[in-house]
């Protein structure tokens, strides 16, 4: 086979296969490789096997004449370090070859929406590497990957199956966070690890404090390793209200750390750092427990006691979540019809077919079901139909903007509208000035949760609360029920 021939094999479509064809293609470039010339296996050894892009190792060989490139045209390049979130849970729903199909497909979108001059790499796993030469300054990549992530973003059919993938990228300058190949990739790396632990979906520039970043991240995983083994994390409570009379109707419940130092860790923190560590499924479960005991003693007297609401991450939404609802609600002699577990809606579209067979199994359990960020996201109205939910919760987006954007007011209109027939009830979670709540009693929301009403709270507070029924009355202000 000639050098020319195995260019077009790398190129060819059958090339790019799942798993099991995969495997077979990869025993047949060996035995191709020890009859081509050095420049064939060359062709070969420097692209990925199953995209067809180029390889690290192709990167490597070719990236001090970038550097030549770029000082003689007195141009900066940049160098992205891109990684699906979340990816090995699409491997393990789904399996490894729809995981491949998930690759494909991404390599595909980085090839259709970025430059042609643009080098794609794949560097293994679910991980990219994007080099964009000839940059004018040091923040013109910045739209055309952001544009990437949004498209990466957009739901899409994988292997028969209907996924959302969303991606951490980080970037770096050449020659300005590094004069060298390593440098740069290390600090590409850093900041797309930066990227990732302020949430999913996100572009972070390198910066001189991502080194130290990423010593503190360290430091803080180790912590909290430590924090969720010696259960060192408290809970704390905020109260839900009924617009129309003032009673509680919902409490959930609010992870917090405070540190030993002193430091307190936001939970916007912490939490995606237990999904990354793998430390999110003792942490979700010992909440679950904690909450539920306490729970089982408040009382209202008079009245049905409010409902529980706990926050469930992605990750927890397996078979052995069941185990875990069963044996908090059963160990506290708590009722499981008072224990509402909220989702976000992002993670109805990771795996929905998994999902809804998950709720479906949590609701025989007797647990009330909410999703939480509504209003958002990218679920059809099909399989919101589909799913057994009891209530839906809008993004605080939504309620920030409310009496400022009338495209927001309409969306908060419209999820109002659609809870009525679906039969869900829709609370407003955010709410923090007298004007978003008159809008929203306006609008038809009958239960709402924020700052305006009460803080979250430590747990001997809450019976006090539910004593004293403390909540909004139709005769008064919504700002006078604060204390």
């Amino acid at each position: 086979m000639n050098e020319s021939s195995v260019a077009h094999f790398l190129r060819h479509k059958d090339f790019i296969a799942p798993s099991a064809r995969y495997r077979r293609a990869g025993a047949a470039l060996a035995s191709i490789n020890l009859r081509a010339t050095p420049a064939a296996r060359a062709a070969v050894d420097n692209h990925d096997a199953l995209t067809g892009l180029p390889n690290l190792a192709y990167l490597g060989g070719i990236f001090r004449s970038l550097m030549r490139r770029a000082r003689r045209s007195h141009r900066a390049f940049a160098l992205i370090s891109l990684d699906l979130d979340e990816f090995r849970s699409v491997c393990e729903a789904y399996g490894s070859d729809e995981g491949d199909e998930a690759i494909k497909s991404v390599a595909s979108i980085l090839r259709a929406e970025l430059d042609p001059q643009a080098i794609v790499v794949r560097a293994g796993g679910s991980k990219f590497i994007v080099v964009m030469p000839g940059l004018a300054s040091a923040t013109a990549a910045i739209g055309p990957v952001r544009q990437v992530l949004d498209a990466l973003a957009k739901p899409r059919n994988v292997g028969g199956q209907d996924l959302r993938l969303t991606a951490s990228a980080g970037m770096a300058i050449f020659p300005i966070d590094g004069c060298d190949y390593e440098t740069l990739l290390r600090n590409s790396n850093a900041a797309m690890h930066e990227s990732n632990s302020r949430g999913h979906g996100g572009l972070q520039c390198y910066s001189g404090n991502a080194a130290l970043d990423a010593k503190r991240r360290l430091r803080l995983r180790m912590d909290l390793c430590r924090a969720v083994e010696n259960r060192e994390l408290t809970l704390h409570y905020q109260p839900q209200f009924e617009v129309h009379g003032g009673r509680v109707c919902g409490i959930e419940v609010l992870a917090r750390w405070f540190r030993a130092n002193g430091d307190v860790v936001e939970p916007r923190v912490f939490i995606p750092l237990a999904e990354q560590t793998g430390l999110i499924g003792a942490l979700g479960a010992w909440v679950l427990e904690h909450a539920c005991e306490t729970a089982a003693w408040w009382h209202v007297p008079g009245e049905l006691p409010p409902t529980l609401c706990v926050n469930v991450s992605t990750h927890q939404i397996d078979a052995n979540m069941c185990a875990v609802i069963r044996r908090a609600v059963e160990g506290a002699r708590f009722p499981a019809e008072r224990l509402e577990l909220e989702i976000t809606e992002g993670s109805l579209m990771r795996n929905p077919q998994a999902v809804l067979e998950c709720l479906g199994q949590w609701k025989e359990l007797g647990v009330r079901i909410a999703i939480d960020d509504f209003g958002t996201g990218y679920s059809s109205l099909s399989y919101l139909s589909r799913l057994p939910v009891d209530r839906l919760k809008l993004d605080r987006s939504l309620i920030h903007n409310l009496t400022t954007t009338r495209k927001d007011a309409a969306i908060v209109r419209s999820i109002i509208a659609l809870g009525k027939d679906l039969g869900v009830s829709v609370i407003a979670e955010g709410v923090e000035t007298e004007e978003q709540f008159r809008m929203l009693r306006d609008l038809g929301c009958l239960q709402v949760q924020g700052y305006l009403f009460a803080r979250p709270a430590p747990p001997q507070d809450v019976q006090g609360l539910l004593m004293r029924r403390w909540g909004m009355r139709d005769a008064e202000a919504p700002g006078q029920c604060r204390t």
